[in-house]
């Protein structure tokens, strides 16, 4: 940008000078200062550049007052870019990336301040200093697949604070901490999932429409503490099918009829997935079929059994249909 231009892309932790110790004894800009201390009036080290900086304002020799100082010379520096819109700097405003058009075409609302990458099914949120949300990151406990926690931090990427769910989020969400970045403010998570905490925990239970994640507590507590934790730097989001609910027996991850259903020439699906199978149909659902409110026998169930003949006639025909 040269001196005294305007910064659209921050340089990253990418970046690295080489000296060369063959040659010395040159005057020096003074850059031998803490990173993110003090000193950015005088020290090349001190702080990222802003638009509009004057290099020459700074320094020369090993003070922040100047002194002769002469070091070996730079021979090299290697130089990376981060996006447009993300700047350097402390939490919780630094290294957050902007919602672009990748979010939005994968149908984010809130990138929690990650990069979005296409996944199978739904997709992925990156930030290796950290996801966060409203100045705050997230549990590293309770965030692996399956847990509460990783599915509600989805469904608040997928429709943002108190949006509208038309599609939960699955068990094949999970989250990955980065444990080399601790010491963050974070939203509590490290309770029981499906437990009695679901006013202040974000792994007590599945959110619902028009949810509203601020009131969960931050800490390691229902009332909310000064505990601290390491980032949440992925989290990795995957959405049922419009319709299914999560929950226990006999409501909760019931798939319903839909029109591949009706077009195999189903009428009660029982709570299953309706795929084409040659000379007929078959129902899936990992977590059970049921009907009115009661699984199935697991014994006398096999092939060439009556009771599998009436199930497969009872979701052809429905209760009480003419076969």
């Amino acid at each position: 940008y040269g001196n005294g231009g305007t910064i659209t892309e921050y340089a990253s932790d990418e970046c690295e000078g080489i000296s060369n110790y063959n040659v010395g004894g040159q005057v020096h800009w003074y850059g031998n200062c803490y990173k993110n201390g003090n000193e950015a009036h005088c020290c090349t080290n001190a702080a990222p550049l802003q638009s509009g900086f004057d290099w020459t304002k700074f320094s020369k020799g090993n003070s922040c007052g100047g002194d002769g100082d002469t070091d070996y010379v730079l021979a090299e520096v290697r130089c990376h870019f981060l996006p447009a819109g993300v700047k350097p700097g402390p939490w919780p405003n630094g290294m957050c990336f902007p919602l672009d058009n990748t979010c939005k075409q994968l149908g984010v609302t809130d990138n929690l301040c990650g990069q979005c990458q296409a996944l199978s099914g739904g997709f992925r949120l990156v930030n290796s200093i950290g996801l966060r949300f409203n100045g705050a990151s997230f549990d590293d406990n309770e965030i692996g697949q399956g847990s509460n926690q990783a599915r509600n931090i989805c469904m608040l990427a997928k429709y943002g604070n108190g949006g509208t769910i038309t599609e939960y989020a699955s068990d094949e969400c999970e989250g990955i901490s980065n444990y080399n970045v601790g010491g963050q403010v974070h939203w509590y998570g490290n309770c029981y999932k499906n437990g009695n905490e679901a006013h202040c925990c974000t792994n007590a239970a599945p959110l619902q429409s028009g949810f509203d994640w601020t009131k969960f507590s931050k800490g390691n507590s229902c009332g909310g503490d000064g505990d601290t934790d390491y980032v949440l730097a992925e989290v990795r989001c995957h959405f049922l099918p419009a319709g299914v609910k999560p929950g226990p027996w006999p409501n909760g991850m019931c798939f319903p009829l839909d029109n591949t259903c009706k077009q195999l020439g189903v009428t009660d699906n029982l709570c299953g997935q309706c795929q084409a199978l040659s000379g007929g149909f078959r129902l899936v659902n990992s977590i059970g079929l049921r009907f009115n409110g009661a699984s199935f026998d697991d014994n006398e169930i096999g092939q060439g059994s009556n009771q599998a003949r009436n199930i497969c006639m009872l979701a052809k025909y429905g209760n009480g249909g003419t076969i």
